[in-house]
């Protein structure tokens, strides 16, 4: 599995949350930033590519698809970011207390309105069985997603828990490589 970040978009220049409510386009920066992480993928094998159904992780996976038009590009909602509440489209003067929250380990805190992590562990679950499942003899798949839905993966995916999340920070257009390994073929 390939789990990338999508490109710049002017809210994330201005530290806005957009989490799963705002869907907002990538700027002329996370343009350039998506042709490069295409540009990655252009002369690697690509067997299937997935996103969030949110327009920038569309738009980013978009332009690695045009390196490979054949492969299958599908859409899942539920890979979509974090609900930030009310708090979506503006920027938030408590993030770095519930950020502080997490990192004590409180997992099921939330910004009014918004999901937990432990909410959002929980919403991922189906769509990464699905993958895994129908991915079955597949072996390159690029998945493009955002950055605290990344956080929140690459924490429970790899560390077993949620307590790693800060642990894994990342740019736009980051590419994180996991070899999948079913059972049997240990």
């Amino acid at each position: 599995l390939y789990l990338c970040r999508h490109g710049e978009t002017d809210l994330n220049k201005l530290n806005v949350l957009q989490g799963s409510g705002v869907d907002a386009p990538l700027n002329d920066t996370g343009r350039e930033q998506a042709q490069r992480l295409g540009n990655r993928f252009r002369s690697q094998p690509v067997d299937w590519l997935i996103s969030s159904d949110l327009r920038r992780a569309k738009e980013t996976a978009g332009a690695i698809q045009c390196h490979h038009p054949a492969v299958k590009f599908t859409t899942y909602p539920g890979l979509s970011e974090i609900c930030w509440g009310i708090w979506e489209g503006r920027s938030c003067p408590k993030l770095d207390e519930l950020i502080d929250k997490w990192n004590e380990g409180d997992f099921s805190a939330c910004l009014e309105g918004g999901e937990s992590p432990l909410h959002v562990e929980n919403r991922i679950i189906e769509p990464f069985v699905s993958i895994i499942e129908q991915a079955n003899g597949l072996d390159h798949v690029v998945i493009v997603v955002h950055g605290r839905l990344l956080r929140i993966i690459l924490s429970s995916l790899i560390e077993g828990n949620l307590g790693w999340m800060g642990q894994y920070t990342h740019r736009n257009t980051c590419v994180n490589q996991i070899q999948v390994y079913r059972r049997c073929d240990l």
